[in-house]
């Protein structure tokens, strides 16, 4: 498309409930109306960021509705930056050491195992099988779900 104008719209996904920024890292793939997104927001006057779970539901009339998950639980700041097609969201949480963490889509979240040494982490995308790419001590780092 010429100029980027024809056929494209913005969709506001909004903040968590007084912030006043936020940031999109990843969009999941399309699963019949819905759509997942992953990123950040502050909250009020909280400098933090946290990280965010957008779900946009197309509803009957075409229009998109918008939910969003702070999913920061008790770290002091989180982003997510990764969306498996099953909803779930990768990122990295922080209240000192910065761990690689995933959410599950159904509640709930794991802290993924950093190297020896206690460095810091954080997971950066996830794909269908479940794998987890990120780094973890200035390294480059795969987590796959043990066999077993």
């Amino acid at each position: 498309m010429p100029d980027g104008a024809g056929g494209w719209a913005p969709l506001v996904l909004g903040t968590l409930p007084g912030g006043t920024f936020s940031r999109v890292y990843d969009l999941g793939e399309t699963v019949g109306n819905t759509v997942i997104a992953a990123g950040i927001s502050n909250v009020a006057a909280d400098a933090d960021y946290h990280a965010v779970r957008w779900t946009l539901v197309r509803d009957a009339s075409g229009e998109w509705q918008v939910t969003s998950v702070d999913l920061s639980a008790s770290a002091a700041t989180s982003a997510a930056y990764g969306v498996a097609p099953n909803g779930d969201v990768v990122g990295q949480r922080s209240s000192g050491l910065a761990e690689a963490v995933r959410w599950f889509s159904a509640g709930g979240m794991e802290v993924l195992p950093g190297l020896s040494g206690g460095t810091s982490s954080r997971a950066n995308a996830v794909n269908g099988s479940g794998w987890i790419v990120g780094n973890s001590g200035g390294h480059a780092v795969l987590w796959r779900p043990q066999q077993q």
